[in-house]
């Protein structure tokens, strides 16, 4: 078994079905993130930043974007105590999707 990277970081998406994630991470292992405990974990309510994934279509636009997995539709806007304002894209933390995730195949 090979062990876990100090910052395990996402290669590439194998495959996206049924709100599972099929990826590669830095360390060379397949791993599958299913997202349905997740969201179960994450309690989503409308209105929450991430309550969009729960939609089947919204869900499956997931693309690895600097290496973790990120939603371009799913976005905010953030306003800094300066009052400068910047529009985000929902990205995951990629050691809490590996943490997350299990061996795949």
């Amino acid at each position: 078994m090979k062990n876990k990277p100090a910052i395990p970081r996402i290669l590439r998406i194998d495959k996206v079905s049924n709100f599972k994630v099929y990826c590669v991470f830095n360390n060379g292992e397949s791993r599958l993130i299913d997202f349905r405990p997740i969201f179960a974990d994450w309690n989503l309510k409308p209105g929450d930043f991430k309550y969009p994934l729960l939609q089947k279509e919204v869900f499956e636009t997931v693309a690895l974007t600097d290496n973790t997995l990120s939603w371009k539709e799913v976005r905010k806007e953030f306003k800094l105590s300066n009052g400068k304002t910047f529009d985000v894209q929902l990205e995951l933390d990629p050691v809490v999707l590996y943490d997350y995730s299990t061996f795949s195949y």
